[in-house]
């Protein structure tokens, strides 16, 4: 059984991606304004300091969830020279990634509650398709 409270010194990094993995799931299936970050703690089995310390409110929650999403994006596109090469490895990883169900399902939640919890798309936007562009803009070299 895991523990709630404090991590033991050198396992922060551990109920860190803990907590993002319960957050993802937790938000696909609840959706952002149903669910409670005492929701989240208890799934991750955190304390709801350490989600506090670590993402400050729910919308930081979500755009770190965002963030190691478009990371594990980005981080997979070849090192390609060539802009045309580099451009087309991108849109095929593109495409196939935003077609998955997860996805479709975040671009939902996005879509139905971004009226209510504005901070809500303003986090999508930095963490996903802002920081995507940049990183891509930094790996094809013109």
């Amino acid at each position: 059984m895991i523990k709630c409270g404090r991590p033991p010194k050198g396992q922060e990094s551990q109920s860190r991606e803990r907590v993002l993995d319960s957050a993802l799931q937790l938000f696909l299936e609840h959706g952002y304004g149903n669910l409670s970050m005492e929701t989240v703690a208890r799934e991750a089995h955190v304390s709801m300091r350490t989600i506090y310390s670590h993402f400050g409110n729910k919308a930081g929650l979500f755009g770190a969830v965002i963030r190691r999403c478009s990371d594990q994006f980005v981080d997979s596109l070849p090192e390609i020279g060539e802009p045309r090469e580099a451009l087309l490895a991108f849109a095929r990883q593109f495409i196939s990634r935003i077609t998955q169900p997860d996805a479709v399902r975040i671009r939902t939640i996005l879509t139905g509650e971004s009226l209510r919890f504005p901070e809500l798309a303003s986090q999508f936007y930095e963490q996903g398709p802002q920081r995507t562009l940049d990183r891509l803009t930094n790996k094809v070299r013109l």
